[in-house]
């Protein structure tokens, strides 16, 4: 049985697969739906693991969102035909990835990613984070790190891809960052380019969180790093309340270096993304958090040397 779910003029923004949960007061336990059809004015949704009545059918429910539907990341792979019979059949394993690419609109909306294989190695390319090292290609536990690393990648585009359905709500919500320690140039391409101090100390930022809307928001914020790192430690999930800004840990300066493995040479840098959650109820943080893998650099999230609002 279907609901019908007024889409609120934003309908044709949603995709296929998402899912969202229904606002109704007094309800025990929240009702989730996934959307089946996009229209340009409304949704056709299938209830998950519940059953809606008459008047559910009838009426235009209010709704929160709860997850996105994303095309899977089309991975071309290229080498010697066992090399690529390998990655192929770790990377059908996948939810994230697809080697199939036929679909006109998932070529055009994915995000391409390429495995080159040569002699016992893989090289993965094609994110738009700090070039990854090359990774062993020689049995079929290789592979599926290889394909592993792919789903890490393509798990972090979508966060950095990340939008709100509903672009009132996000447009009132801001990031400020502000200097303490060390130098900071605002660019024009909404780069922030902090530097480490002439005698070597490591830049500082004050982080907040502005709400301009007239509700109390529930907000998190994500810094992504191009290690294709993710993490919620600097504003971990909190309501912030109309015309108030909350504060990236709790207060404290946030500290920004370059992570392991990158020397403090001139030209040296790394980037961080900062990108505020906004929602009208608490969601669950840890899709924001995806496991680490090995290929990348292992610093922490909070460190950087330029940041993005």
């Amino acid at each position: 049985m279907r609901v019908r779910m007024d889409g609120g003029g934003r309908a044709a923004r949603l995709e296929a697969g998402a899912e969202f949960t229904l606002l109704a007061p007094g309800v025990p336990r929240p009702r989730v739906v996934t959307v089946r059809e996009v229209r340009a004015e409304t949704s056709i949704v299938d209830p998950v693991a519940w059953q809606p009545t008459d008047k559910d059918t009838k009426t235009a429910h209010p709704v929160t969102p709860s997850a996105l539907a994303f095309p899977a990341a089309r991975v071309t792979v290229t080498g010697s035909a066992d090399d690529v019979r390998l990655v192929k059949e770790a990377v059908a394993a996948s939810s994230l990835l697809t080697t199939s690419g036929q679909d006109p609109a998932s070529a055009v909306r994915g995000l391409a990613l390429f495995v080159d294989t040569d002699g016992g190695w893989a090289r993965v390319s094609g994110g738009a984070g700090h070039p990854i090292t090359r990774l062993p290609l020689r049995t079929a536990a290789d592979a599926r790190h290889v394909a592993d690393c792919c789903a890490h990648i393509a798990h972090w585009h979508q966060l950095h891809d990340l939008t709100h359905p509903d672009s009132s709500l996000s447009s009132m919500v801001r990031v400020s960052v502000e200097p303490l320690v060390g130098g900071f140039k605002p660019r024009s391409t909404g780069d922030i380019v902090c530097s480490y101090t002439p005698d070597g100390g490591e830049p500082q930022v004050q982080v907040q969180i502005h709400n301009q809307s007239g509700n109390r928001l529930w907000c998190v914020l994500l810094n992504l790093t191009d290690s294709y790192a993710s993490s919620v430690h600097l504003f971990d999930g909190d309501f912030v309340g109309p015309g108030r800004a909350g504060t990236a840990r709790r207060g404290e300066p946030v500290w920004l270096r370059l992570p392991p493995g990158r020397e403090m040479v001139s030209g040296a840098a790394t980037r961080d993304v900062l990108k505020v959650v906004v929602a009208e109820n608490p969601l669950d943080t840890e899709p924001f958090r995806p496991p680490p893998c090995a290929a990348f650099d292992k610093g922490a999230a909070r460190h950087g040397r330029a940041i993005r609002q």
